[in-house]
């Protein structure tokens, strides 16, 4: 017990912005519940900023807002991005560099700058989001030491663009050991 607290402990310490957030698989808040969070900012002292990745709504910005169905942002697939201003779109664009051992993020762009990134580089991967996530200043610290959190490093699994990042795999990949408690039916009574 002692080693994962100071496994938790070193972890977030090393929190910054692109890291991967996955919910511990007994983590049963609503909004959480089995959420893959793409942290888009955080800064010791004033809190962090992030967006679901896994939560896709089936539909494209274009179906959502009829003012983008001829634009070049048309296709961009739409997500829940969190229970935070869950009605406004967020623009979120990423681009995970194999060989350079990168990733670029641009969260919160307006329409014109998403455009423009798609345009100019087609590996930007280009998301939109209803809401976000966030945290006051110290609050994730606290719960990743409470044991809610699991940081990954599988930020290339946001690059797949025919399936978005997965909870379970991703929470296997990192923590081995969860595999089992990762995988109970959504319905108790049905185990």
């Amino acid at each position: 017990m002692h080693l994962n607290r100071r496994r938790k402990l070193r972890e977030s310490q090393g929190l910054h912005a692109g890291s991967l957030l996955l919910a511990h698989a007994t983590l049963q808040e609503p909004s959480f519940r089995r959420s893959v969070i793409l942290l888009c900012s955080h800064a010791e002292g004033q809190g962090s900023v992030g967006i679901i990745v896994n939560r896709p709504l089936g539909q494209t910005l274009g179906d959502f807002d009829p003012k983008l169905s001829k634009s070049i942002l048309a296709d961009v697939p739409l997500f829940s991005g969190g229970p935070v201003e869950n009605e406004q779109i967020i623009f979120t664009a990423w681009k995970w560099s194999e060989e350079a051992g990168t990733f670029q993020l641009y969260f919160g762009i307006d329409t014109k700058k998403a455009q423009n990134i798609l345009k100019n580089d087609p590996e930007f991967q280009i998301r939109g989001f209803l809401g976000h996530t966030g945290w006051s200043k110290g609050q994730l610290e606290f719960e990743i030491e409470q044991g809610s959190w699991v940081i990954s490093s599988s930020l290339s699994s946001l690059m797949n663009k025919n399936a978005e990042a997965q909870w379970h795999e991703l929470l296997s990949d990192e923590r081995p050991e969860m595999r089992l408690l990762s995988d109970p039916p959504e319905d108790p009574k049905l185990n």
